[in-house]
Parts: structure tokens; C-alpha cells; sequence
């Protein structure tokens, strides 16, 4: 099995920051035009500490998953391994049906 790169936390991290931005940013125009009633007021403030904690969780979770993460590839299969507190395999498998 081969490790993947360790640019991958990188890229991890920045996604996960761009999704909560942009749930954050939803969260704030929803806050912004019905900030009056306060069924709203409080949903807004539980989503904000929810989204803010997801993003918090993942960014620390990254440089863990990256360390138990591995892939295998041959001609016609990829595996990837994918650790962290849990563990997943996810196959691949290609069929070539070209007929001649």
C-alpha cells in the first residue's frame, strides 16, 4: 500500500474551510433578514457555534486521517484505505466491455 501526498492535508483543510464559509455566509443573510423573529436569532447562534466546531474538528482530524491513509492501484482495481478514529476501504473496479 502507498501513502498518499502530504499535500492532501492542504487541500483537506482548504475545503473544508471554503464549506464553512459558505455555510456561514448562509447562515448570515438567513440571520440578516429574519433577525426578528427569535426562533431565528436562536437558530442562528446554534448553527454559527455548530459550523464553527465542524470546521475545528476537521481541521484537527486532517493531519490524522492523512497518517492512516492509503491507496493501492493495479490495471484494473484501486483501493483506498481511510483511517482516523474509524476505519473504511473503498474499492474500485474497472471492466474493460469493448467488444471487437
Amino acid at each position: 500500500m502507498k501513502r498518499i501526498e502530504k499535500q492532501s492535508i492542504a487541500v483537506w483543510s482548504l475545503s473544508s474551510l471554503q464549506t464553512s464559509i459558505m455555510q456561514l455566509l448562509m447562515v448570515g443573510v438567513i440571520y440578516y433578514f429574519f433577525n426578528d423573529y427569535s426562533f431565528i436569532k436562536t437558530s442562528g447562534h446554534i448553527l454559527f457555534i455548530f459550523i464553527v466546531l465542524k470546521l475545528l474538528y476537521e481541521l484537527v482530524m486532517d493531519p490524522i486521517i492523512y497518517r492512516n491513509t492509503k491507496y493501492q492501484l493495479n490495471e484494473d482495481t484501486l483501493i483506498i484505505r481511510i483511517g482516523g478514529l474509524t476505519g473504511k476501504q473503498v474499492s474500485f473496479y474497472h471492466t474493460n466491455n469493448q467488444k471487437e
